[in-house]
């Protein structure tokens, strides 16, 4: 089965709300990773990939989904969270046709984007199996997960405590 790449697919109603998606050519599903990018949920962009990184995950055969989601300053914390969060249930709404392995989903990401990789890994399961949306209907649990520099605490109070000046 043969899917064509996706530029800018919208998951949501604000303009970052879209991701980029580039099937790796086979027969059967294949797993997905995710990219979140960084950038201290004021900036980055889901462009910062890389071409080598996209290239040596297509090469061995995982499907690839890069994420942007809004910064704060055009909605406060958590909506960057809920917006992978509806993109990643979204994705997998996707797993026939797109040919992917709804099942062999991991993220990975640095910095803003490695803190809402383990957001979506650590917190239970946030599908809505009742809901009349149904992309609500589909997982957000991940497989796996690959992290550099992220947060691994939201708590502001704690990062003043202890990290003075």
């Amino acid at each position: 089965m043969r899917c064509h790449s996706f530029k800018n697919y919208k998951y949501g109603p604000h303009e970052r709300n879209v991701f980029d998606f580039y099937p790796a050519q086979s027969d059967e599903p294949t797993p997905v990773a995710v990219y979140i990018h960084g950038g201290g949920f004021r900036n980055g962009s889901k462009d910062g990939i890389g071409n080598e990184t996209l290239k040596a995950l297509l090469d061995a055969g995982i499907s690839v989904a890069a994420f942007n989601y809004r910064y704060v300053q055009q909605a406060p914390l958590p909506a960057a969270h809920y917006d992978c969060r509806r993109a990643l249930q979204l994705l997998r709404s996707k797993a026939t046709e797109w040919n992917i392995d709804k099942n062999r989903i991991g993220a990975f990401g640095g910095s803003a984007g490695a803190q809402i990789c383990m957001y979506l890994a650590f917190h239970e399961d946030m599908v809505r199996p009742d809901s009349g949306d149904p992309i609500e209907r589909e997982s957000t649990r991940l497989q796996a997960v690959a992290t550099s520099g992220g947060q691994t605490t939201m708590d502001v109070a704690w990062w003043k405590k202890n990290n003075p000046g």
